[in-house]
């Protein structure tokens, strides 16, 4: 009988211009697909409250799982509607519950948890202004782990997201690689400037998507041996003696007077 009286007075009141109450819902700014997250009803009232109800709306990503009432509280709140009466209490930041939600492995974007049309009644069963609403939002974190641009100074890369391993030419000692990723809360390894030696040069850049998965972009760059192989004589002459020098021999005999100890 106590719950039906006070849940009717609850639904008499009228809203007020001025807010004596005011409701904190605390929920956590990100989360995975596939998570369990808590939110936290809390409430700020000068007055004594011995009762509060609200309707709620949530994201279809967003499954019920349950209401834990905190001590002290009686009431039926669920899956749409928050109930809860018993308690006198006043101060910031008192706590009436928790819901908690299982988050879909489907979910992607920005999910929304809304408490509205608020009836709060103090010790007297008095109506207690507040605001109209509170909404919070809680953005699934992002899985992209591509890049939206990679470029190798020195040569021209036929850029695809969709396209992990790269093989190009650079006639250079050094180049700088640059990559952007797709989403803003990804981040970029891997890139920079970077030493060059002849023959084939491996790297690697790495995407980590904000949800902790990674995508990795295989640049192979080649830099061209433009080095000379002669490595041929253009000349060679003896202090003492005569020979006949083709830079393609390699061995010679030569005859030198049976006086000379030494020869340049």
């Amino acid at each position: 009988m106590k719950k039906i009286l006070i849940t009717l007075m609850l639904g008499l009141m009228l809203p007020l211009s001025v807010t004596a109450a005011e409701v904190v819902i605390e929920c956590p700014e990100t989360t995975n697909p596939g998570e369990e997250i808590t939110c936290n009803i809390n409430l700020n009232s000068n007055e004594e409250v011995i009762g509060f109800e609200a309707d709620i709306t949530t994201s279809t990503s967003l499954v019920y799982k349950n209401y834990t009432k905190a001590n002290g509280w009686a009431g039926d709140s669920s899956k749409n509607k928050f109930l809860i009466y018993g308690n006198k209490v006043s101060g910031n930041s008192i706590n009436l519950g928790t819901y908690t939600y299982l988050v879909s492995k489907e979910a992607s974007g920005i999910l929304t948890v809304t408490f509205n049309n608020f009836k709060i009644a103090d010790s007297q069963t008095n109506p207690l202004p507040a605001q109209t609403s509170v909404e919070r939002k809680i953005r699934v974190k992002s899985t992209d782990n591509t890049l939206s641009s990679l470029t190798v100074s020195g040569t021209t890369l036929d850029f695809s997201k969709d396209t992990t391993t790269y093989n190009v030419e650079v006639d250079s000692n050094a180049t700088t690689i640059t990559a952007i990723p797709t989403d803003q809360y990804a981040s970029v390894a891997g890139t920079g400037n970077v030493n060059l030696n002849y023959g084939p040069n491996k790297f690697d850049i790495t995407v980590t998507a904000e949800n902790g998965t990674t995508k990795v972009y295989t640049i192979n760059i080649t830099r061209p041996d433009n080095r000379s192989t002669n490595n041929n004589l253009k000349a060679l002459s003896l202090s003492n003696g005569s020979i006949s020098f083709d830079a393609n021999k390699t061995t010679y005999d030569i005859n030198i007077d049976a006086s000379t100890t030494a020869i340049t």
